[in-house]
């Protein structure tokens, strides 16, 4: 049994290695013009939340982009789902297949590179080894909320990756 755990930390340990060396090169992958920017926003359990009737912010963080915010609405003690906003403006889920094409040569520099595929190889054998409780949908989850702006486009909005907890969750466009 010794000899097994000190095996999988040697593994975890070379994983970790070569994870951090792509990730140090991975900035070379993008093309110019191409966003690399990341920003985290931890959710709380919003329902468990004891707040008054109302409009609130249950997380906010400042970006380049704006302060980006989780908003909830509370009626009559209950909490709707977060609306996340940006610089005051509302983040509009957009299906991959409508982002722009001007964005698409940015995606696929992003999140075809071996850093991208490599971390979400890592993501998939932790979340094998260790299970996390996920509320209904992705968005309303509690946890890591992680928006990567991916590319701005030429009518000055930006593309952004939404991850939950180190899941992939939506694309959205502010």
């Amino acid at each position: 049994m010794r000899k097994q755990s000190k095996r999988t930390l040697r593994l975890w340990a070379a994983l970790g290695s070569l994870l951090v060396t792509i990730t140090a090169f991975s900035a070379a992958d993008y093309l110019a013009g191409c966003l690399n920017d990341s920003y985290s926003l931890t959710l709380p359990d919003y329902l468990q939340l004891k707040l008054t009737d109302g409009q609130h912010v249950v997380a906010s963080v400042s970006t380049k982009l704006g302060l980006l915010e989780a908003r909830v609405i509370v009626k009559s003690g209950r909490a709707s789902e977060p609306v996340f906003f940006v610089g005051g403006k509302q983040l509009q889920e957009v299906p991959e297949t409508k982002i722009p094409k001007e964005a698409q040569e940015c995606l696929n520099a992003a999140f075809l590179s071996p850093s991208h595929w490599l971390a979400d190889l890592a993501s998939s054998i932790k979340e094998s080894i260790v299970l996390t409780a996920y509320a209904a949908g992705c968005v309303s989850a509690a946890g890591s909320h992680v928006f990567k702006a991916v590319d701005k486009l030429s009518d000055g909005r930006t593309v952004l990756r939404h991850t939950v907890n180190g899941r992939f969750c939506r694309w959205v466009i502010v």
